[in-house]
């Protein structure tokens, strides 16, 4: 086998000894690294164990003849346009047939996402052989014109994705499995988009969230979100049979009411999880110990486990929220979630607990995280502490639903 040649130009190297990609072997082995010096940037091929049987001299000598039509000069903004989105479209590519050749690959703890993966590698394939069979008419125009979501998310800050059912539960090209998978096709910051809210989160967040959930080990995720309430009515917004069910049946005495029945509709809309205990309706041997809010069971996709549910505020009344608060109510929450789950019998007894927190205003979030950081290491693992930044005040006081 021969050694792989290195054929530089300006701004960008291709490797001519085997083929980046290949249509009798899409699972080819290699990787694609982008490197920056100065103002130069330029891609690096590695070629890894040759898994093609063999080359596409045709494929090859298109790609090093058309390079130069593909990323010309920096200085035309055109130009620089194209840089940018073949640069994507390589690093998507090449991010693809690596998943796809590491079975153990956290991305694939659940079958739905390597299925969703393979598709979309063979969409990308026959994107590229389309602007590649056409050396005369090779122009990334073309990419941006594409039905997939990616060409249309890729260049944006944020993506609006509007939304009927749970974010986690879809299957269609355009689902977050697929926005999980493909991190260099998918803006940093999501935005999924409902009749009476949207619901803000990173591109990490979920991804932490998606992989905590289905992990079996004991691990802990810190997810920060942020809620914009589009109706001014609460009581319209918890309108699903489940966060009605929590309106109805009374709590323990608390004066988060309304907290409870959010968070369960936020949880509802982010996992398309199901209500399986309210409050008072959960048994714990012995009683009189710490309490959880409510309990969830996860769809099959997300393992079909139960998850224990405590909801709080981040509120100092009459002062500012601090740091010392934020490390104060996590390690007293976090406890209580752990000991309380300790207590459920065992046929109600949660394979995970999730800590959610309200927060008036990103500062308050801000001050949460630094907290985590700080207090995490001696906090009971398997618990995962989501903070939402709510627009909501109604969530913060203690007035009782309307009857």
């Amino acid at each position: 086998m021969s050694t792989p040649r290195l054929t530089s130009f300006r701004r960008f190297a291709v490797i001519s000894g085997h083929p980046p990609f290949a249509a009798q072997s899409p699972l080819a082995a290699g990787q694609v690294r982008l490197l920056h010096r100065s103002s130069n940037r330029y891609f690096k091929c590695q070629s890894a164990v040759a898994q093609t049987p063999r080359a596409e001299p045709g494929i090859i000598a298109t790609i090093q003849r058309d390079f130069k039509s593909i990323f010309p000069r920096r200085s035309s903004p055109l130009g620089h346009r194209r840089h940018r989105k073949g640069r994507a479209l390589w690093a998507a590519v090449l991010q693809c047939r690596k998943w796809l050749n590491d079975p153990f690959s956290i991305q694939f703890r659940t079958p739905r996402l390597f299925q969703v993966v393979a598709a979309t590698y063979q969409q990308f394939l026959r994107d590229i052989y389309h602007i590649y069979d056409r050396p005369s008419t090779v122009d990334m125009n073309y990419a941006m014109s594409a039905k997939s979501l990616f060409w249309n998310s890729r260049w944006n800050h944020r993506l609006k994705v509007p939304l009927a059912g749970p974010i986690l539960d879809a299957m269609t090209p355009e689902s977050l499995h697929t926005m999980i998978a493909l991190p260099f096709a998918t803006p940093k910051h999501l935005v999924f988009e409902y009749g009476d809210m949207r619901i803000h989160a990173s591109r990490n967040s979920l991804l932490s969230i998606a992989d905590t959930i289905t992990s079996k080990g004991s691990t802990s995720a810190f997810i920060l979100t942020n809620i914009n309430i589009l109706k001014a009515d609460l009581d319209a917004i918890c309108s699903s049979p489940s966060s009605q069910r929590i309106k109805r049946l009374p709590n323990a005495g608390g004066s988060s009411h309304k907290s409870e029945v959010l968070s369960y509709v936020f949880l509802e809309r982010m996992l398309g999880c199901e209500l399986l205990k309210t409050e008072m309706e959960i048994i714990y041997e012995p009683r009189g110990g710490p309490m959880v809010d409510y309990s969830i069971h996860l769809p099959q996709h997300l393992g079909s486990t139960w998850l224990a549910v405590s909801v709080t505020r981040a509120i100092a009344f009459g002062r500012n929220f601090t740091l010392q608060d934020a490390e104060k109510l996590i390690r007293h929450k976090l406890l209580g979630v752990f000991f309380s789950n300790q207590t459920i019998v065992q046929r109600q007894r949660p394979s995970r607990q999730i800590l959610h927190i309200w927060a008036r205003e990103g500062k308050v979030a801000r001050i949460l995280s630094k907290a985590w950081s700080r207090v995490m290491d001696d906090m009971p693992k398997s618990t995962i502490v989501i903070v939402s930044v709510v627009n909501m005040d109604a969530v913060f006081l203690n007035k009782a639903f309307k009857q």
